[in-house]
């Protein structure tokens, strides 16, 4: 036999849970939206500071050395990153590495278009000023966000400067 009192008890803690419940998704949703600002102010700030500074272009840079420069935790700098960016900070680092690596290219083919005497620059060479520890991970990164190799990229910008 069950006391009317073991009845009221279990129904009053049920309605608790319930309503614990209930906080804790709006007080979740809350902190998503303050992440979520948070986490584009640190995307922000870490893209500024690598434009600017340019510290990609150490073979040995780590998220670590990003996070102390911006003022924050690795873990925090690596969530901002995948939920920004959508790719985590290897890709995200190799992206910016990439971009410099075209930014050469342009320059270069101007330059080789008005015949200096500099010596044209090796795919490794690019490989290397751009931050990129070998010349195989470089091709591979810049096929993949570009859609062609390095070496074709670079052709396709001479054909059109010779055209123009």
């Amino acid at each position: 036999m069950i006391k009317k009192g073991g009845i009221r008890k279990r129904a009053l803690y049920r309605a608790l849970l319930r309503f614990t419940k209930l906080l804790k998704i709006k007080g979740s949703r809350k902190s998503k939206n303050s992440n979520h600002r948070n986490f584009i102010e640190i995307v922000r700030k870490s893209d500024e500071l690598l434009n600017i500074k340019q510290l990609f272009l150490d073979q040995n840079f780590k998220i670590e050395t990003l996070a102390r420069e911006i003022g924050t935790n690795r873990t925090y700098l690596s969530r901002s990153i995948r939920y920004i960016k959508k790719e985590n900070f290897a890709g995200y680092i190799n992206g910016k590495r990439v971009e410099y690596a075209k930014s050469i290219i342009i320059k270069k083919s101007n330059s080789h278009s008005s015949a200096t005497d500099e010596p044209a620059m090796s795919t490794e060479d690019f490989a290397i000023a751009s931050g990129f520890g070998c010349k195989r991970t470089f091709v591979r990164t810049f096929k993949q966000r570009e859609g062609v190799t390095p070496s074709q990229y670079r052709s396709f910008l001479t054909v059109r400067t010779t055209r123009d």
